[in-house]
């Protein structure tokens, strides 16, 4: 009806509208007005309720996270440690080639010095 009327009065619809849509305080009072009328209650509740997270929808967010920050850090630390185990036999096994140089280094300095040595006593025994 009260369409009929604006078009009689030849009046834009969609500027008095648009008008409207952009007012604050009209449409908080719309909404006031509209909420307050029980048929119009429960569709509004209908329409929200499914947006809304419960309880217990945030606590099995909560276990979720947790559980994934646990196995996010359980793996990067796996992959720390065997990072640095892979580092540390790398240094043992460097260092046992050094410490095996040192070995066949000492015993042939021993065996160059023991013929001197023997050089050297056998040339004053004479």
């Amino acid at each position: 009806m009260l369409l009929k009327f604006m078009k009689n009065m030849e009046i834009d619809i969609s500027r008095i509208r648009d008008a409207l849509l952009e007012d604050e305080d009209f449409l908080r009072g719309f909404a006031i007005k509209v909420a307050k009328q029980k048929p119009l209650q429960e569709l509004i509740l209908k329409s929200v309720i499914p947006n809304v997270a419960t309880k217990n929808d945030l606590k099995n967010l909560e276990t979720r996270l947790k559980n994934d920050i646990i196995h996010y850090i359980d793996k990067r630390l796996d992959d720390t440690r065997n990072y640095i185990d892979k580092r540390l036999d790398d240094m043992r096994n460097y260092i046992d080639k050094r410490l095996d140089d040192i070995r066949k280094l000492i015993i042939a300095t021993s065996t160059i010095l023991a013929i001197l040595l023997s050089a050297l006593i056998g040339i004053q025994l004479v």
